[in-house]
Order: structure tokens, then sequence, then C-alpha cells
């Protein structure tokens, strides 16, 4: 599966396409960064999840700069809306988390499709709910290097197949004391032998602590970075704080990803 079609954006210090790729059918946008230059033949690569979005919100285009800066450290990046967001095609009102899960996968597939790509070095990562999508996949996809989770929910197995909105049944369901506790992606971290960074926002007003500590229970130090004073949303808005925030994690992130794909 690759992108069915794509064009050149000229005037990056990266190779960057816009295209498309299908997922149940439904054709999803993405952006695709490769390294002007290349050491190697097979390139390493991450695959980028944005967070919870929404209909016709801003979901890829958020991750243009690490995507730039990844390039700078000879690194091939894809980020996509999942369906509904952004150009991607399909009704917003039919996500799911399993939906998205399944998005995730196809986009993961146009990576592994790449013959530019080097399958056996890449890397996942997730911003709060693609955070969570991200742990689901390398639950179904082990062989991955590393996942790389920024301030990401957890969600109980049951809350899968509900729809995010406008429907109450969502909402509802994740506001229940301790729905997230037995969340499978407590599993799918556990069994990954590849290797695990978080990335924490100190002033976080979104995801409880409790999940947070779950999380960080995962991480392998020094692959945990904290954002002192920095909210949850700082990979979105639009200021002078969160514009360093999101360059400092930007480049912990393709640190991480350099030593990795070394060893």
């Amino acid at each position: 599966m690759g992108l069915l079609e794509h064009e050149e954006r000229p005037g990056l210090e990266c190779d960057w396409r816009e295209g498309f790729f299908r997922s149940d059918g439904i054709p999803l946008s993405c952006s695709y960064a490769s390294p002007q230059s290349r050491k190697a033949s097979l390139l390493p690569a991450t695959l980028l999840i944005h967070s919870s979005a929404s209909e016709g919100g801003r979901g890829k285009v958020l991750y243009e700069n690490l995507q730039k800066r990844l390039a700078a450290n000879g690194i091939a990046s894809l980020a996509y809306d999942t369906r509904g967001v952004g150009e991607s095609k399909g009704n917003f009102y039919d996500s799911t988390l399993q939906n998205r899960l399944t998005d995730a996968e196809n986009a993961l597939e146009v990576l592994f499709d790449d013959n530019s790509i080097d399958p056996k070095k890449i890397v996942i990562v997730g911003t709060s709910m693609g955070g969570y999508v991200a742990g689901r996949l390398i639950g179904k996809k082990p062989e991955l290097k590393g996942v790389v989770l920024i301030n990401p929910s957890a969600y109980g197995k049951h809350t899968e197949r509900l729809r995010l909105k406008p429907f109450w049944e969502f909402s509802y369901a994740i506001r229940q004391a301790n729905s997230w506790e037995n969340s499978p992606v407590f599993t799918d971290l556990r069994d990954f032998p590849g290797a695990v960074m978080t990335v924490d926002s100190e002033q976080d007003d979104v995801i409880p602590k409790k999940i947070k500590d779950a999380y960080a229970a995962f991480s392998r130090i020094p692959n945990k970075l904290i954002l002192s004073g920095i909210p949850h949303a700082f990979m979105s808005v639009d200021n002078e704080v969160s514009d360093v925030a999101r360059r400092v994690a930007g480049m912990y992130i393709a640190d991480f990803c350099n030593n990795l794909f070394k060893s």
C-alpha cells in the first residue's frame, strides 16, 4: 500500500511530499518528509500520530516542524490525518479508537511498502489520544524499534468501539472512576521488546497524574523528558512558551531515535 498520489513541496530543508493513502477504502491525507541527502541506502523512519483533533481540525500539520527536524537528522517521517480530520475524507463522527488504530496500521503499511525505508528501523510517535493509539499499535507490531508517547491518554478496552462524537457514550465511559486501569495499552507496553520514551508536560491539565505515572513506569530512564511549566496541549497551542517546548521535545525525540537506530 503506497501513496495514491502526491505532490512535491519545494522550499523546505527536506524532501517533502503531500499525498493520500487508503484506510478502509477512505483516502487519508499525509505528509512525507525525508532527508535531502542520505548516508545509507535505507532510511530509518517515524510514523507520527496526532491527538484527538476535531472535525476538519488540525492534525498532521502540528508535526511539520518535527518532521523537518527529523529529516535534518537523517530520519524520514510520515504524518497523516485520521478519517474526517484535515484534508482526509470520511466522516469524523465515525471516529472510534478502533478506527483510529486501523488508520494507524494502514499508515504504517505505507512505510513498510516504501523500498527506501528500513523496516527494522521504524519508531512510532503519538500525542495524547494518538499516544494511546501508538501504544496499541506496538502491541500489534512488536517488531517496531521504539515508541515515543507525548502526554498519552489511556482508555479501557470497552471504550474502543464507542464513537468519539457527537454521542455521549465515549465521554461518559472515560469519566467513570478508574475506567482506564485495565487498559490494554499497558499490556502492550509491558510486552513490547523495543524502546519506550515518554514526554510529560509538568502542568498537564488533561491527563490525570495516575495515568501519567502508569505510563512513566514503562519509560526506560533516561528516555523520559519532563517539560517544566508546560501544559498538555503544547503541540497545538501557538505561543512562545509552547514553541520552545516543541523545539525541546523535537531535539530529544530526534536524539532518542538516532541513538536507537545506531544500536
